[in-house]
């Protein structure tokens, strides 16, 4: 009869000798007791054995490593390894470059937008100012009226009214005199509505530029000539410049046109030398 210990069985499915143990009792082998010195031995019968245990014990999945070879040349593979990571770090430096970059672009767009917010919040600040100034001066005006129809009656019997707040102290310094070349009608009528409180507006359309001298005549007096590119003519921008003023060139639209209208009034207002062109 042909036999087989528990440590054979072991080594055959590399497991340990516990585990084919575990095994043999769960496929129904029993073992058999041999005299092994002063004790006895488990033993198995091995065709039995190995038939039962091999579906329970399949093979494992990661192979035993192959045994080291003395004077192997790894040379090869050192030079292999080297190479990928001198890429791998030149691809990494690449990445690391164009990030800070795009970080350097990203950060310095922000502090732009953020500045561009605090102009346009402290002009938003000075039209509520002059709204407020102007809606006080209507409320006394209406007192006014109120008391002059009511003068023959008792003052008792009158409705009292809430006491209008006090007017703020508004220094109001001279409007700039900005000139715009050139505008559709719908344009001169938006620009005109939303500053024309604040500036002393010489709009030029797209008909007055036609005319050199109209062009100079109504541009001619004023600080600052803002002029959209894209919608005149060359010998328009000569007329222009003919008058000595200063021109500011608006390569973009109606966006573009507003942040440089909002910008020159807050330079207006905080005193500062001469708008700058962009």
């Amino acid at each position: 009869m042909d036999l087989i210990t528990a440590a054979e069985l072991a080594e055959h499915f590399q497991r340990d000798t516990e585990t084919i143990v575990t095994a043999a009792a769960r496929a129904g082998l029993s073992a058999m007791q041999v005299k092994y010195g002063r004790g006895t031995m488990a033993v198995f019968q091995r065709e039995d054995a190995l038939r039962a245990l091999a579906p329970i014990l399949r093979p494992p999945l990661v192979a035993q490593a192959p045994k080291r070879q003395d004077g192997a040349d790894l040379t090869e593979v050192a030079d292999i390894l080297h190479r990928s990571v001198e890429s791998a770090q030149q691809a990494i430096i690449k990445v690391v470059e164009a990030s800070g970059a795009d970080c350097e672009h990203g950060v310095g767009r922000a502090l732009e937008l953020v500045q561009k917010v605090l102009d346009q919040n402290i002009l938003l600040m000075r039209a509520m100012n002059d709204l407020r100034a102007e809606f006080v001066a209507k409320v006394n005006a209406l007192q006014a009226s109120l008391d002059a129809a009511l003068g023959d009656k008792d003052p008792a019997a009158r409705p009292a009214l809430p006491p209008a707040p006090p007017a703020p102290e508004v220094t109001k310094k001279k409007r700039l005199r900005v000139g715009i070349v050139s505008l559709l009608p719908a344009q001169k009528a938006a620009i005109e509505h939303e500053f024309a409180k604040v500036f002393d507006l010489r709009i030029v359309n797209s008909e007055d530029q036609r005319d050199g001298s109209r062009l100079e005549s109504m541009v001619g007096s004023c600080d600052v000539i803002l002029a959209l590119t894209r919608f005149i003519t060359h010998s328009t921008e000569a007329s222009v410049r003919n008058t000595g003023t200063e021109l500011i060139r608006i390569n973009g639209g109606m966006t573009q046109l507003r942040d440089k209208l909002a910008d020159l009034y807050v330079r207006h207002e905080d005193g500062a030398a001469a708008p700058v062109a962009a």
